[in-house]
């Protein structure tokens, strides 16, 4: 009635540009490659309950050229936490 759940994905959104161009010449935030592992647990209480803990750990390439809200992007906190309680009938 247990599962674990591990999950790695990556993102980069511009492959042409370097990670120290990241900011210049008409590029952003958006432009940055991401790195997210995920964490989970899954219980099956029965056939028609279920019940999800997962857990995303997000991080972002690091570059001195973009400003956030006076906060660099490398110290951003992105993670995630979700419960998450299905019943199917």
């Amino acid at each position: 009635p247990f599962s674990a759940i591990l999950k790695y994905d990556w993102y980069d959104p511009n492959t042409k540009v370097l990670k120290n161009e990241t900011g210049q010449n008409g590029t952003g935030i958006a432009d940055l490659a991401q790195n997210t592992l995920g964490l989970g647990a899954l219980w099956s209480i029965n056939n028609s309950l279920r019940l999800q803990a997962y857990y995303e750990i997000n991080k972002y390439e690091k570059t001195d050229n973009i400003q956030v809200k006076e906060t660099p992007v490398n110290d951003l906190k992105l993670n995630v936490f979700t419960l998450r309680l299905q019943y199917k009938f």
